[in-house]
């Protein structure tokens, strides 16, 4: 989708993928959906990153 429509893509399943390798889930997430603050930092920074170039 972001392909067709010429946007930007943060790939957050593999960021999180990579942070679970040295963080256990409940670090970033209590419950299967809703992130806490620290996931919610994970999700800033690479908005960030990916925005600022």
């Amino acid at each position: 989708m972001s392909a067709k429509h010429g946007t930007l893509l943060v790939q957050l399943h593999d960021l999180f993928q990579s942070h679970l390798r040295f963080r256990d889930s409940e670090t970033f997430c209590p419950e299967p959906v809703h992130p806490n603050r620290a996931g919610h930092l994970v999700i800033a920074k690479a908005l960030f990153d990916e925005l600022s170039g």
